[in-house]
């Protein structure tokens, strides 16, 4: 038995044609921008997106859900981001991932396995801390 999950992802500073982002699953940045304010701004403006990606220095990514959940790691953001959407359509609940380490065979920028943290984007003013990682700043993942 073989399985395919397909997401639309879409770099929105690199979309060829505009009308992607309305139908895009995931949107991703590569630019450096504040998480919380990109995430909520992005999501608002797409309604139709599940996941906003930031890509950031050094291979990191933040992704944030439409329901306030983040999700960080040191691992490129648009497969970060396909394998979180086909988690979370295969009904997998996100907080099952917290703590784990990720690692794929083929994923291009993922040298060796990676944890993955789980938070909030929408309470970062209250706590800008995601364990020890402060999703304010560019992080390295031990």
């Amino acid at each position: 038995m073989s399985c395919v999950e397909v997401a639309v992802i879409v770099d929105i500073d690199h979309a060829p044609d505009r009308r992607w982002l309305e139908v895009a699953d995931v949107i991703i940045t590569s630019r450096a921008v504040g998480p919380p304010q990109w995430i909520e701004a992005t999501l608002r403006h797409f309604p139709g997106a599940a996941i906003a990606a930031m890509a950031r220095r050094g291979g990191e990514s933040l992704l944030g859900l439409r329901d306030g959940r983040l999700v960080a790691a040191a691992a490129p953001a648009a497969p970060l981001a396909a394998f979180l959407h086909g988690w979370l359509v295969a009904g997998n609940p996100v907080e099952a991932l917290g703590g784990t380490r990720l690692g794929a065979r083929g994923w291009a920028g993922l040298g060796s396995a990676v944890r993955i943290r789980v938070g909030r984007w929408d309470e970062v003013n209250e706590a800008p801390h995601l364990g020890n990682l402060d999703i304010r700043e560019p992080f390295v993942d031990p």
